[in-house]
């Protein structure tokens, strides 16, 4: 499953939350901390594996 990188823009803490694709476009994310709804999204490194050989 993706992990999703956010930083609230409330009080500034940075947090993890793993969903899957589905979840992730319907669920509102919310500040674990101060439970605020200005979120941001971060941008993070992706790492697959695949059974393919390059």
């Amino acid at each position: 499953m993706p992990v999703y990188e956010y930083v609230c823009r409330e009080c500034g803490k940075e947090f993890e939350q793993i969903e899957t694709l589905s979840e992730h476009d319907r669920t509102t994310v919310s500040c674990p901390d101060c439970k605020g709804k200005k979120i941001e999204r971060r941008w993070s490194p992706v790492f697959t594996v695949t059974s393919k050989k390059s």
